[in-house]
This record gives structure tokens, sequence and C-alpha cells, in this order.
């Protein structure tokens, strides 16, 4: 095992650690049918689809939607292509956003229409129909590939006033993390800070058709992407991350946080980090107490965490109610080139 800034490594790696239909469930909504709750309060909130389909419509001067496409066509063309291949598509997660700048924000009342509606002011702002919804993050659990009810694969669709982003991992049951095992398995219209694999910007210019493209294709090929997703989890869980090692990890994710962030041109560099420092926080009390239950288990009682844990545990805070929904999927597959750097 390697423990320096220049060549970290983890090298403990262990072994034996511990006919399709086609429905498509509704995620489960915190409002009533017809209105949401108080956006000053609740910034993102769950719909379902036919609340998000009620919405109200915003098009540009050439008649056409923000992005080409209605958010809630966009999502049930995904779901169609999934039927088609003969999946179980379920949706796990489907959030309506108040992200983004004041001047153009996730979700904005239209008060000429809001004012026509028969009801109190106060339920006329947060009435469905007069709301207009710019930014939707949606998770569809392919539950044909359940792995021991631990997870299954998914699709992650974010759709906002910058544009489209997809991607196609791994879906954990338990706590809802969406795991995108490479940058090869997300697409996005606009530039979202994504690199490839040799630490360069993803510039590519992509379509709504280029990503529903992208999603059948993934969808022709997802026993692969199973199979892979499969083997790559079984290997994190296999992998031992002693405690000492465990800490250089957190400094090394500290200091790439302040990178990203820092205006000093002479350390500042241009990338997606893993996590900021609110995440940060959260991510190294969760690894603290994980390592520290599993010292008992230690014959030397120093602790340690597998990588399944370590990646978990930041998979976890990055969560459309948590953070801004554009940056989940980037940060996501940061995390894993992060690992892929210094764990693997």
């Amino acid at each position: 095992m390697a423990y320096n800034f220049g060549d970290f490594k983890v090298n403990n790696v262990i072994e034996n650690v511990e006919t399709p239909a086609t429905v498509t469930v509704e995620a489960p909504a915190t409002v009533d049918t017809e209105h949401f709750l108080d956006w000053n309060t609740n910034k993102v909130q769950d719909i379902t689809m036919e609340q998000l389909s009620q919405t109200s419509r915003e098009l540009g001067g050439n008649g056409a939607p923000n992005n080409g496409i209605l958010h809630y066509v966009f999502i049930r063309q995904i779901l169609d292509m999934c039927a088609k291949h003969h999946f179980n598509a379920e949706i796990k997660d489907l959030f309506a956003c108040k992200q983004g700048s004041s001047q153009w924000p996730g979700v904005s009342v239209v008060d000429n229409i809001a004012k026509r509606i028969n009801e109190p002011e106060l339920l006329q702002q947060r009435n469905i129909h007069a709301t207009i919804v710019r930014r939707v993050f949606c998770n569809i659990a392919l539950t044909d590939f359940n792995q021991s009810n631990e997870y299954t694969n998914a699709l992650t669709i974010s759709y906002s006033q910058r544009g489209i982003q997809a991607a196609v991992g791994q879906h954990v049951y338990a706590c809802h993390n969406m795991t995108i095992l490479g940058a090869d398995q997300t697409i996005s219209t606009f530039n979202d800070g994504s690199y490839n694999s040799n630490g360069k910007y993803v510039r590519n210019k992509f379509t709504y058709e280029d990503v529903l493209a992208k999603i059948d294709e993934w969808l022709s090929h997802m026993d692969a992407i199973a199979h892979d997703g499969y083997e790559k989890i079984e290997k994190m869980k296999r992998t031992v991350i002693p405690a000492n090692v465990m800490y250089g990890l957190f400094g090394l994710l500290s200091a790439y946080r302040v990178q990203c962030d820092t205006m000093n041109k002479e350390i500042k560099i241009k990338e997606t980090y893993p996590l900021n420092n609110y995440q940060l926080n959260t991510f190294i009390e969760t690894c603290l107490i994980k390592a520290k239950h599993n010292a008992y288990a230690d014959p030397n009682h120093n602790g340690f965490i597998t990588a399944w844990d370590f990646y978990n545990a930041a998979t976890d805070t990055q969560k459309a109610k948590q953070m801004d929904s554009v940056q989940i999927i980037p940060q996501n597959v940061a995390m894993l080139d992060f690992m892929y750097k210094y764990v693997f």
C-alpha cells in the first residue's frame, strides 16, 4: 500500500467481504393534485407525471419549448423506449426544483394565469396550472436488473434552464443513490463541466434528439451495462480502505475542492470537484462512523471502510434535495474518477 500525495493508492483488496412487462409507476407527490407547497420554504418538491403535464408551458419566440421539447414529453418518450425494449421502467424520483438564477429560476408563477383562478391568492400562487417548471430531476429504475434487492440499472434525467443531461448506471434501493460508473455513461446538451478520460472538457454540442438516441443505445446494451456495473460494484465491496488511508483521502478531496473554488490562478484548476465543502462535512462524518463500527471487526482495532461504502457516502450527498440538480451527474462522475485515481 502506497501512501503519499504524489502516488496515492489503496492496494488492499480482500475477497468475500460480506418475460418483461412494461409497467410505469408514478413517483409519489407531497402535495395535493392541484397545488405545490410554498416554494419559498420547499425549493425541491415531489411531482407526478400527471401534475408535470398540467404545469404552464413556456414557449420561445419560435413557438418551441425550452430545450426543444417539454420535460414531461421527454420523460414520456424515454418510458416508451423502455417499453419498446421490454423493460420494467419505474420512476423512483421525480422532482420539480426551484434552482438557478433569480432572473430565470427553476420554478416561476405566471401571475396573469394565477389571478384568473377562482381561489384564495395564497392557493393561486401555488396552483400547478399557473406554475412554470423549468427544472426537473428524474430517476427511472429498470427493475429487470435487480441485484439481491440492493440495486438495479437506472436512467437519470436532468432537465433544466441550461439544457438536458442523461446518465445510465445503478440505482441503490435503500438510499436512492445513483451510481454512474464512467463519463461514457453520460450525455449532455450543454457543457456541464464533464471531462473525458483524458481529462479534457467535454465540449460536444448535442440536441435532445441525440440524447434520446444515446438512451436508446444504452437500452440496447443494457445487459452488458448491468454486467459491467455489477463487476465494478463487487470490486468496490472487496476493496478495503484502512482508516489511516481514509484520512489521507479526506485531505485530497478537501484540497481538490479548494483548488476548484479558489481565485488564485497559481493553484486553481478548472474541473468539477466530487464534493463541495458542505458535502465534504457530511461525507466525512458518515465515513468516520462507518469506520468506527467496522473497527470492532478489525483485529487491529484500527477501523476500515470499503470502497463501496466510501463511494456511497459521497453519492448520498449528491441528491436533488441537497444540491444543484445540474451538478449531480458531473459530481457523481468526478467522484468515481477520483477513486480510480487514488483507490483502485
